[in-house]
């Protein structure tokens, strides 16, 4: 009897003893997990180290009850960069939707990631055109880099196409021949400068004259590769955006004449977007 007791203490002991070093290893399991759980996160820190503030959203249009979709504001903050951008919420074709703002990140990423921790980049955006046909979003900034000798002024747009669900290019438009036509012979067209200011009569004049040295051949392959490009195949030569029903075409120029001139080719009349 009393060896049955002690075989059975023994193996109440037997079974302790496993029971434990089960419990150690699982332990020393989970703290391996969380070692690697935190290993990662702070790689994830050391490669995307800023700060997206969510930040005010807009109102939904109130004069136009079919405007459906309205932006949230976002701000990428980094050191000396401050950059803000929109995200679109309750469009009618939620993967539009879904790559319009992914390419908006991306874009805010890359653009990020150019430059120096030393670089101060300020960047505000601009819903400029909001209508059930189409989304306009002009952003413009200063970039200030330790090695410039001033800072530069930068600008980008985005146009959406709602009726086609696609970005448009300044090269969707089929009266792109005319619109070369007008900034050629350019006299007298609305410009302004990158802070929507109507520039001077002798400024202008300049910029006329800058222009008129374009060959049609030369600007029309030039404007063809304007605005920013879903499958990123060249690098902007400039930008355009619609503003109240309006073309504008913004041209980079030397900075001594301002970086960039936004022109109103207003003499083309009923811009038509070519169809897919």
């Amino acid at each position: 009897m009393k060896t049955t007791k002690k075989k059975f203490f023994l193996m109440i002991l037997f079974a302790g003893l496993v029971s434990v070093v089960v419990c150690m290893m699982a332990v020393s399991s989970i703290l391996r997990t969380d070692q690697i759980i935190s290993d990662e996160e702070t790689k994830v820190v050391i490669l995307k180290e800023h700060t997206v503030i969510p930040s005010r959203s807009s109102s939904k249009k109130e004069n136009d009850a079919a405007n459906k979709y309205y932006f949230e504001e976002k701000i990428y903050s980094h050191e000396k960069i401050k950059i803000k951008y929109p995200q679109i919420h309750d469009l009618a074709d939620e993967q539009f939707q879904k790559e319009v703002n992914q390419m908006i990140s991306e874009f805010v990423l890359q653009k990020a990631g150019e430059l120096s921790f030393k670089t101060e980049y300020s960047l505000e955006y601009q819903v400029t055109e909001q209508t059930n046909e189409m989304i306009s979003i002009l952003w413009k900034g200063i970039m200030n880099s330790p090695e410039a000798m001033y800072p530069n002024g930068i600008l980008y747009t985005l146009t959406l196409d709602l009726n086609e669900n696609k970005i448009l290019s300044l090269r969707d438009l089929e009266d792109l021949d005319e619109v070369t036509d007008s900034l050629i012979e350019c006299a007298d067209l609305p410009m302004y400068d990158m802070n929507g200011e109507r520039i001077s009569k002798d400024w202008q004049s300049e910029i006329e004259a800058y222009l008129s040295e374009y060959k049609h051949k030369k600007l029309l392959e030039e404007l063809k590769q304007f605005d920013l490009s879903v499958d990123k195949e060249y690098e902007p030569a400039g930008y355009s955006y619609f503003e109240n029903g309006k073309l504008h075409i913004c041209i980079s120029v030397p900075h001594a004449l301002g970086d960039y001139i936004d022109i109103v080719p207003d003499r083309v009349k009923n811009i038509v977007i070519k169809n897919s």
